[in-house]
C-alpha cells in the first residue's frame, strides 16, 4: 500500500515579505499555496496512493473567500474517482472554532472529530488510521495519551497535530514527547504543526513531520525543498519513507563575501550571480535573503548604496530570481586591517618584554615607583592588585601579569563586540 502524508498547507495564506520586492510575479506568488496543493494531488494520482493523510492547518484560519473551501473540495474530488481515501485532522489554525464557513467535501474524505480519538479500519489494505482534531486553537493537553492501543495484525497510523518534544519557535499546542508516541507501538505517526521536515525511526516506528508544502516567508528556507512524505508499507510494517518536493516558490539564504570589493557594480554582479545560480538549481521561482560579509570600504557608505544596489539588481538577476532583502554584516576594511595590526603589535611587545630581563626590571622599578602615586591610596592599590592578580609588592612576576592583563584589556576595548549590522 502507499500513503501520502502532508501537513500545514495554509491554503491561500499570503507569502510574507514580498510586497515591496521589485519584479516579483504577483499572480504566481499569490497562488503558490494553491499550486503546491495541486502538485500534492497530482503526486497522489501519479503514485496511485491508497490514502492521503493531512495532519492539520489545511487553512490559515477563517477563509477570506468562500472559494478557498470550494477549491479544496474540488481538488479532493479528483481523488474520489480513483478511490483514494483522505483523512484530515484539524490543527490549531483550522480548528473547529476557527473556521466559520463550510463546504461539502467528497465522500472519500474523513475529517476526524475533536471528541474521542477515532479509529478507521481498512481491512482490504490491512490498515488502521487513528486521528483527532483540534476543537479550539489553544489546546494544551497531551492528546497523544488518548490514542488507543494498536489494532493487531495491521499497519497502525496515528495522525496528530502537535508540538513534539517542545520544539522552540512553535506554539506549544497538544504537546507530547517522542516517548509518548513510541509507547503506542504504532508503525507510523503522521504529524503536523512544525514546518521543518523531520523523520525519526525507532525500530518499526516512524515519527514524521513532512514540513509544510510551501514556504511562506524568508525564515522557511529548505535546501531540499518543501513538500510531502510518500510512505510505502505492508500490513507488517513500513518499507520506505520518501520526501517529495512540491513547492512552487523557494525561499533561499545566500551569503556573499565582498571582502576587498570597492565597486558598487561589482557587489551587484556578485549578488546577482549567486542568487541566479541558487535559483536555477531549484528549478523554481527563487526569493533570496542575501547577507553581505567581509571587510570592505563600502561598509561606511552602505546607507548610501543600499537602495541603488537593490534597484540595479532587478536588471541583473536571472529569470525567476528575486531578492527579498539585503542584510549588511560587513566590516570597515580600514578598521579591520588597523585592528589586526594593532593587536599583533601588542602581542609582540608583551612577548619581547617577557624575554628581556633588563626591560622587565626597568618596568618593575617604574611600576614600583609610580603605583602609589597613580592609585593614590593603599585601598585602591590593594583593589587593583587583587583585580590584576598581582602580589601587593611589585616584582618581575607581577610585572609579567600586569603586562598580560593590560594587553587583554586593551585588545578587548579595541575589538568590537560584534560586526556592525544594518538592514
Amino acid at each position: 500500500m502507499k500513503l501520502l502524508h502532508a501537513a500545514d498547507l495554509h491554503i491561500d495564506s499570503p507569502l510574507r515579505g514580498l510586497a515591496f520586492v521589485d519584479g516579483v510575479p504577483a499572480d504566481e506568488v499569490r497562488s503558490a499555496t494553491r499550486r503546491a496543493f495541486v502538485n500534492l494531488i497530482d503526486l497522489a494520482l501519479a503514485e496511485s496512493v491508497d490514502v492521503l493523510l493531512l495532519a492539520g492547518d489545511i487553512f490559515d484560519g477563517d477563509w477570506r473567500d468562500h472559494q478557498t473551501g470550494v477549491f479544496f473540495a474540488k481538488e479532493l474530488k479528483r481523488l474520489e474517482a480513483r478511490d483514494v481515501r483522505v483523512f484530515v485532522a484539524r490543527g490549531n489554525h483550522d480548528a473547529e472554532s476557527q473556521i466559520s464557513l463550510h463546504v461539502a467535501l467528497p465522500r472519500n474524505v474523513t475529517v476526524f472529530g475533536s471528541g474521542v480519538v477515532e479509529t478507521h479500519r481498512m481491512p482490504a489494505l490491512g490498515l488502521a488510521v487513528h486521528g483527532w482534531s483540534f476543537d479550539r486553537q489553544a489546546v494544551t493537553e497531551n492528546v497523544a495519551r488518548r490514542f488507543p492501543q494498536p489494532v493487531p495484525g495491521v499497519l497502525n497510523v496515528g495522525v496528530l497535530h502537535t508540538n513534539l518534544d517542545g520544539q522552540a519557535g512553535h506554539s506549544n499546542y497538544a504537546p507530547c514527547s517522542t516517548d509518548d508516541l513510541r509507547a503506542h507501538g504504532y508503525d507510523y505517526w503522521a504529524l503536523g504543526h512544525v514546518h521543518t521536515r523531520r523523520h525519526q525511526e525507532f525500530g518499526r516506528t516512524h515519527i514524521v513531520y513532512p514540513g509544510n508544502l510551501q514556504g511562506r516567508h524568508a525564515r522557511e528556507v529548505s535546501a531540499e525543498g518543501k513538500g510531502a512524505t510518500l510512505v510505502t508499507a505492508t500490513a507488517a510494517g513500513v518499507t520506505c519513507v520518501e520526501h517529495r518536493v512540491l513547492d512552487v516558490v523557494r525561499w533561499l539564504a545566500c551569503e556573499v563575501d565582498i571582502a576587498g570589493v570597492t565597486s558598487r557594480d561589482e557587489v551587484v554582479r556578485m549578488i546577482a550571480e549567486q542568487v541566479t545560480n541558487a535559483t536555477r538549481a531549484t528549478g523554481r521561482v527563487g526569493v533570496a535573503r542575501v547577507t553581505l560579509t567581509g571587510a570592505t570600504s563600502l561598509h561606511r557608505e552602505w546607507a548610501l548604496h543600499e537602495r541603488e544596489i537593490s534597484a540595479a539588481l532587478v536588471a541583473h538577476l536571472g529569470q525567476g530570481a528575486y531578492v527579498e532583502k539585503i542584510v549588511c554584516s560587513t566590516q570597515d576594511v580600514d578598521t579591520a586591517v588597523g585592528l589586526d595590526d594593532t593587536l599583533a603589535a601588542i602581542t609582540t611587545a608583551v612577548a619581547r618584554a617577557s624575554m628581556d630581563p633588563a626591560l622587565r626590571q626597568a618596568l618593575c622599578d617604574a611600576v614600583g615607583n609610580r603605583l602609589g602615586h597613580i592609585l593614590g591610596v593603599d585601598g585602591e592599590r590593594a583593589l587593583a592588585a587583587a583585580e590584576l592578580r598581582l602580589p601587593t609588592g611589585v616584582d618581575p612576576a607581577g610585572v609579567d601579569a600586569l603586562l598580560q592583563a593590560a594587553a587583554q584589556r586593551l585588545a578587548g576595548r579595541l575589538r568590537p563586540s560584534r560586526p556592525a549590522q544594518r538592514s
